[in-house]
């Protein structure tokens, strides 16, 4: 018997190579895939604006790497002796305001020599629900625990989502960056069951408006419906029963191979995987004769695979 509705994915026109440079922005679910792409060899940039979840503030980290715009005193405020960034993610808060001015610009100035270099552009999606400053339309990313009553609480419609995308896909075109979108599996339950499936609903909406207008750029995984559908069983996710585990995301990342990775690839993928992991390995006597022949093996994989596989 088969017990779980499969998710059949099929090839797609965005393919993964170890030649292009990857630039991922998104949900914290885009790190759990890039760390996997991060072990498999490929050349990573992860969230340079940190972990971001509405789609209105990734597209303004993304615009921000490509016109490498700092930011202003309005995009910054001090609160319980830090200063933070209305755009970023709290990793980037600092007791020093230079500080937080000089890491922001220098991961957007990484973030632009990827896009420069004609990479990938993963996308993953989290939410409609954003957060504005209280009487105001300046969208915030994240409100750094301060008070509630210092936000209000909207949540897009699908015009929102594609007319702030769009200006920015036309502004990659340029670059020829191919763009895939991922909705983030990991519910938001701060909105409620129903407020939760309505957020994603819009975005999944809004991800088949850009794709129907930019058929050669725009290409979509579908991490969400592999992790509703297929993984329903709650055996599949974390202890909060609201993150995919360990082993759902390696699942989902199964998936994303089969549709974005030829056999080259994915042979290539797994050889980085098991490099990886025997470079993690800590040894119990590193002056010991197995530890020697553990490292001259190791060293002769690194140079097998240099010689097969110029990068």
């Amino acid at each position: 018997m088969e017990l779980q509705t499969r998710i059949s994915v099929s090839q797609s026109p965005f393919q993964l190579n170890h030649q292009s440079p990857l630039l991922m922005v998104g949900s914290c679910f885009t790190e759990h895939i890039g760390e996997q792409l991060l072990h498999g060899g490929f050349e990573v940039m992860q969230n340079p604006f940190g972990i971001l979840y509405n789609p209105l503030s990734i597209v303004e980290c993304i615009q921000r790497c490509l016109t490498l715009q700092p930011l202003g005193n309005d995009d910054m405020v001090q609160y319980r002796g830090l200063w933070h960034s209305w755009l970023h993610h709290g990793s980037f808060s600092n007791k020093e305001k230079d500080q937080l001015l000089e890491s922001s610009l220098l991961q957007q100035r990484q973030a632009h020599q990827f896009i420069e270099r004609g990479c990938q552009l993963i996308i993953t999606l989290g939410d409609a629900h954003y957060y504005t400053l209280h009487d105001s339309d300046y969208v915030v990313a994240n409100c750094h625990k301060m008070p509630a009553s210092a936000f209000d609480l909207h949540c897009a419609t699908v015009e929102e989502v594609v007319d702030s995308f769009v200006p920015l896909l036309d502004q990659l075109q340029q670059f020829r960056v191919q763009v895939l979108f991922t909705i983030s599996p990991i519910r938001h339950w701060a909105y409620g069951a129903h407020g939760s499936q309505l957020g994603k609903a819009v975005l999944m909406l809004a991800v088949d408006e850009l794709l129907r207008r930019y058929p050669q750029q725009c290409f979509y995984f579908p991490a969400y419906e592999i992790m509703v559908d297929e993984l329903r069983d709650y055996r599949f996710y974390a202890d909060d029963m609201l993150h995919p585990s360990s082993l759902a995301q390696r699942i989902i990342f199964d998936h994303m191979l089969q549709a974005h990775a030829n056999a080259d690839t994915c042979s290539l993928i797994k050889q980085h995987s098991q490099l990886y992991a025997m470079q993690s390995h800590r040894p119990i006597n590193p002056e010991s004769e197995e530890y020697r022949l553990f490292e001259a093996k190791l060293n002769a994989m690194k140079e097998t695979m240099n010689k097969k596989y110029k990068q």
